[in-house]
């Protein structure tokens, strides 16, 4: 017995050191898109929050982008794909290696530029215009589904030829700027409003925010307040700047648990009646 489990370990061990996945995972598993030779990763957003008032791609390519016209190259590394079908996939984690009689899988990509879509485990493609875009990866597979299904988006930014710069906003939390959003919180109140404001140079078409609580809106400013007593939301800012490249941020958002003030809650009660008249 004892002779398994050492062979058991040693197999998992090897594992990991011979063409092993890369150290940050893609969801619950390994990643395996690969965007000019890196893999896209898990978004940092995704891990906190799950904005309603704008998409967001399941996984990013490259924060230093690409540029209109360069040929990009897509690849799936499929020893990570994780296959449905593959009955023959280790419990411990290993990778993924196609038994015999598993369906093979087939790709679609599809840019979100109006392009159409292309099909193949390995394509390549240029952006003719700059911009933010989500790009779509499906499957299907052999003699099990007919119809393609998402399986994949990953959120690429395209920028203009030049010196580019890219936004690099940051959010105040009634007045307290948060400069490093892993780490700051900003305390708030129940039913209190709380007052946001984006920083951000450069020429920005567009300010969209996400709550955090299923509610959104736009602009450069703006207030909301948070009626849950429970709750530890994550607002979300989005910019787009002139050339269409979108830029996300976030503020962590630090409500205490307990009831806010009743005469509190009957006067914005009050308040909320008279607005909406």
């Amino acid at each position: 017995m004892k002779r398994i489990v050492f062979c058991l370990i040693i197999v998992l061990v090897a594992s990991r050191l011979i063409g092993g996945a890369p150290a940050e995972a893609h969801g619950s598993g390994p990643p395996y898109v690969k965007i000019n030779n890196d893999y896209a990763l898990t978004s940092p957003i995704l891990n906190l929050a799950a904005p309603t008032a704008f998409e967001v791609g399941m996984d990013v390519a490259s924060v230093s982008g690409y540029l209109v016209g360069q040929t990009i190259v897509f690849e799936i590394d499929e020893q990570f794909f994780p296959n449905p079908y593959a009955q023959a996939q280790n419990p411990f984690g290993l990778p993924v290696v196609n038994a015999p009689g598993v369906p093979e899988p087939i790709f679609r990509w599809d840019f979100k530029d109006g392009s159409g879509s292309i099909e193949g485990k390995n394509v390549s493609y240029a952006f003719i215009k700059p911009g933010t875009y989500i790009v779509e990866l499906a499957a299907k597979f052999i003699g099990k589904t007919n119809d393609f299904a998402v399986v994949d988006t990953i959120q690429m930014d395209v920028f203009p030829a030049g010196e580019y710069v890219i936004p690099k906003p940051k959010i105040t939390v009634d007045g307290k700027r948060i400069e490093d959003p892993q780490r700051d919180t900003a305390p708030i109140k129940p039913v209190k409003p709380v007052a946001f404001d984006a920083i951000v140079e450069g020429e920005i078409a567009s300010f969209h925010w996400d709550f955090g609580d299923g509610e959104g809106t736009e602009g450069k400013t703006t207030t909301h307040r948070y009626k849950r007593d429970e709750y530890f939301p994550v607002v979300v800012l989005r910019v787009t700047d002139a050339y269409g490249i979108k830029v996300d941020t976030y503020a962590l958002l630090d409500m205490p648990f307990e009831k806010p003030n009743f005469f509190l809650r009957i006067w914005y009660a009050i308040t909320d009646f008279l607005s909406g008249l």
